[in-house]
Protein backbone atom coordinates (compact mmCIF):
# COMPACT_ATOMS: atom_id res chain seq x y z
CA UNK A 1 0.00 0.00 0.00
CA UNK A 2 3.17 2.60 0.71
CA UNK A 3 3.80 2.28 -3.14
CA UNK A 4 0.80 3.17 -3.99
CA UNK A 5 -0.26 5.98 -1.73
CA UNK A 6 2.96 7.36 -2.86
CA UNK A 7 1.66 7.16 -6.73
CA UNK A 8 -1.26 9.03 -4.84
CA UNK A 9 0.99 12.27 -4.12
CA UNK A 10 0.85 11.56 -0.78
CA UNK A 11 3.55 12.71 1.91
CA UNK A 12 3.98 9.66 4.21
CA UNK A 13 5.37 9.18 8.01
CA UNK A 14 6.77 5.37 7.10
CA UNK A 15 6.97 3.17 10.37
CA UNK A 16 9.26 0.28 10.18
CA UNK A 17 11.58 -1.71 12.14
CA UNK A 18 13.44 -1.96 8.73
CA UNK A 19 12.72 0.96 5.99
CA UNK A 20 13.20 1.18 2.57
CA UNK A 21 11.54 3.88 1.07
CA UNK A 22 12.47 5.85 -1.93
CA UNK A 23 10.30 8.37 -3.73
CA UNK A 24 11.28 11.82 -5.17
CA UNK A 25 7.46 12.94 -6.40
CA UNK A 26 6.28 13.01 -2.53
CA UNK A 27 7.63 13.45 1.21
CA UNK A 28 8.48 10.65 3.06
CA UNK A 29 9.71 10.98 6.58
CA UNK A 30 11.09 7.56 7.96
CA UNK A 31 10.99 6.31 11.98
CA UNK A 32 12.54 3.51 12.35
CA UNK A 33 10.33 1.29 15.17
CA UNK A 34 10.92 -2.12 15.98
CA UNK A 35 7.60 -3.22 18.68
CA UNK A 36 10.27 -6.14 19.90
CA UNK A 37 13.00 -3.02 21.07
CA UNK A 38 12.94 0.22 22.43
CA UNK A 39 9.32 0.64 22.82
CA UNK A 40 9.21 4.15 24.94
CA UNK A 41 12.07 5.50 22.75
CA UNK A 42 10.30 4.46 19.71
CA UNK A 43 6.95 6.36 20.56
CA UNK A 44 9.07 9.25 21.80
CA UNK A 45 10.82 9.67 17.97
CA UNK A 46 7.34 9.29 16.18
CA UNK A 47 5.76 11.48 18.13
CA UNK A 48 8.47 14.25 17.50
CA UNK A 49 7.93 12.95 14.03
CA UNK A 50 4.36 13.50 14.00
CA UNK A 51 3.62 16.83 16.01
CA UNK A 52 4.18 19.28 13.53
CA UNK A 53 1.91 17.14 10.54
CA UNK A 54 -1.30 17.03 9.43
CA UNK A 55 -2.23 13.49 9.80
CA UNK A 56 -5.14 12.69 7.72
CA UNK A 57 -4.93 8.95 7.04
CA UNK A 58 -3.25 6.30 9.86
CA UNK A 59 -2.49 2.69 8.62
CA UNK A 60 -2.04 0.30 11.32
CA UNK A 61 -0.41 -2.99 10.93
CA UNK A 62 1.45 -3.65 14.18
CA UNK A 63 1.34 -1.68 17.19
CA UNK A 64 1.56 -0.36 20.37
CA UNK A 65 -1.02 1.73 22.95
CA UNK A 66 -0.29 5.11 21.49
CA UNK A 67 -2.42 7.29 19.61
CA UNK A 68 -0.06 9.15 16.98
CA UNK A 69 -2.13 11.18 14.83
CA UNK A 70 -5.44 10.59 16.55
CA UNK A 71 -5.79 13.62 18.40
CA UNK A 72 -5.45 15.70 15.42
CA UNK A 73 -7.58 13.56 13.32
CA UNK A 74 -10.48 14.06 16.39
CA UNK A 75 -10.02 17.91 16.45
CA UNK A 76 -10.33 18.24 12.82
CA UNK A 77 -13.08 15.93 12.68
CA UNK A 78 -12.02 13.91 9.79
CA UNK A 79 -9.44 11.36 8.80
CA UNK A 80 -9.29 7.68 8.36
CA UNK A 81 -7.90 4.52 10.10
CA UNK A 82 -6.95 1.34 8.33
CA UNK A 83 -6.66 -1.35 10.47
CA UNK A 84 -4.91 -4.22 8.70
CA UNK A 85 -6.84 -7.34 9.31
CA UNK A 86 -6.86 -10.63 7.75
CA UNK A 87 -9.14 -12.63 5.02
CA UNK A 88 -8.66 -15.52 7.40
CA UNK A 89 -11.42 -13.51 9.39
CA UNK A 90 -14.16 -14.58 7.23
CA UNK A 91 -12.62 -16.93 4.54
CA UNK A 92 -11.61 -19.54 7.06
CA UNK A 93 -12.48 -17.92 10.75
CA UNK A 94 -11.25 -21.58 12.21
CA UNK A 95 -8.23 -21.55 10.45
CA UNK A 96 -5.95 -25.03 11.87
CA UNK A 97 -2.98 -24.81 13.17
CA UNK A 98 -3.19 -20.89 13.14
CA UNK A 99 -5.29 -20.08 15.90
CA UNK A 100 -3.28 -16.73 17.70
CA UNK A 101 -3.01 -15.54 14.46
CA UNK A 102 -6.75 -15.45 13.18
CA UNK A 103 -7.66 -14.89 16.85
CA UNK A 104 -5.90 -11.56 16.77
CA UNK A 105 -6.84 -10.84 13.26
CA UNK A 106 -10.16 -11.27 14.61
CA UNK A 107 -9.91 -8.73 17.40
CA UNK A 108 -8.27 -6.05 14.72
CA UNK A 109 -11.97 -6.67 12.47
CA UNK A 110 -13.74 -6.54 15.77
CA UNK A 111 -11.80 -3.71 16.97
CA UNK A 112 -12.29 -1.69 13.57
CA UNK A 113 -16.25 -2.01 13.72
CA UNK A 114 -16.52 -1.13 17.45
CA UNK A 115 -14.26 1.87 16.75
CA UNK A 116 -16.38 2.50 13.80
CA UNK A 117 -19.58 2.86 15.57
CA UNK A 118 -17.75 4.76 18.77
CA UNK A 119 -16.29 7.56 16.67
CA UNK A 120 -18.48 7.33 13.21
CA UNK A 121 -16.83 10.81 12.18
CA UNK A 122 -13.12 9.26 11.72
CA UNK A 123 -13.47 6.37 9.21
CA UNK A 124 -12.03 3.25 10.97
CA UNK A 125 -12.19 0.65 8.47
CA UNK A 126 -11.22 -3.11 8.76
CA UNK A 127 -9.50 -3.79 5.13
CA UNK A 128 -9.08 -8.15 5.19
CA UNK A 129 -7.07 -9.15 2.53
CA UNK A 130 -6.56 -12.72 1.80
CA UNK A 131 -3.78 -14.60 0.68
CA UNK A 132 -1.45 -11.81 -0.61
CA UNK A 133 1.81 -13.55 -1.94
CA UNK A 134 4.79 -11.43 0.12
CA UNK A 135 8.11 -12.39 1.46
CA UNK A 136 6.03 -13.42 4.87
CA UNK A 137 4.28 -16.26 2.80
CA UNK A 138 7.11 -17.98 1.09
CA UNK A 139 5.31 -21.44 -0.20
CA UNK A 140 2.64 -19.20 -1.53
CA UNK A 141 2.88 -18.50 -5.36
CA UNK A 142 0.63 -16.14 -7.08
CA UNK A 143 -2.60 -17.60 -8.44
CA UNK A 144 -6.23 -16.54 -9.56
CA UNK A 145 -6.90 -16.42 -5.86
CA UNK A 146 -3.88 -15.30 -4.55
CA UNK A 147 -2.60 -11.91 -5.06
CA UNK A 148 0.03 -10.06 -5.39
CA UNK A 149 0.82 -6.77 -3.62
CA UNK A 150 1.18 -4.68 -6.36
CA UNK A 151 -2.37 -5.87 -7.99
CA UNK A 152 -4.29 -5.41 -4.26
CA UNK A 153 -2.91 -2.19 -3.34
CA UNK A 154 -4.73 0.40 -5.67
CA UNK A 155 -8.17 -1.58 -4.86
CA UNK A 156 -7.00 -0.74 -1.60
CA UNK A 157 -6.53 2.41 -1.22
CA UNK A 158 -9.53 3.22 -3.00
CA UNK A 159 -11.66 1.30 -0.80
CA UNK A 160 -10.53 3.49 2.11
CA UNK A 161 -13.55 4.90 3.86
CA UNK A 162 -16.04 3.01 1.72
CA UNK A 163 -17.14 0.28 5.04
CA UNK A 164 -16.31 -1.27 8.11
CA UNK A 165 -14.93 -3.95 6.90
CA UNK A 166 -13.88 -4.70 3.22
CA UNK A 167 -12.47 -6.94 1.02
CA UNK A 168 -11.41 -4.84 -1.44
CA UNK A 169 -10.20 -7.39 -4.42
CA UNK A 170 -12.49 -9.50 -6.24
CA UNK A 171 -10.23 -12.17 -6.23
CA UNK A 172 -10.52 -11.64 -2.59
CA UNK A 173 -14.61 -11.67 -2.65
CA UNK A 174 -14.28 -14.66 -5.16
CA UNK A 175 -11.87 -16.45 -2.28
CA UNK A 176 -14.31 -16.02 0.04
CA UNK A 177 -17.36 -17.55 -1.37
CA UNK A 178 -15.29 -20.55 -2.58
CA UNK A 179 -14.39 -21.31 1.09
CA UNK A 180 -17.59 -21.04 2.19
CA UNK A 181 -18.83 -23.44 -0.40
CA UNK A 182 -16.14 -26.05 1.61
CA UNK A 183 -16.68 -24.34 5.29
Amino acid sequence: MTFELVRQDLSLILVSAVIQAESQSVKVLTVVFDLAGDIPDGVRRLKMAIEKLDVGLLINNGSVCYDGGVPQMIRKKKGAIVNLGSGSVVITPSYPMFTVYTGTKSYVDSLSRSLHHSAKNMGFTSNTPSYIVTKMVPDKKPSFFNTKPEEYAPWAVRAIGYGISILPHWRVLLSEIRAREYA
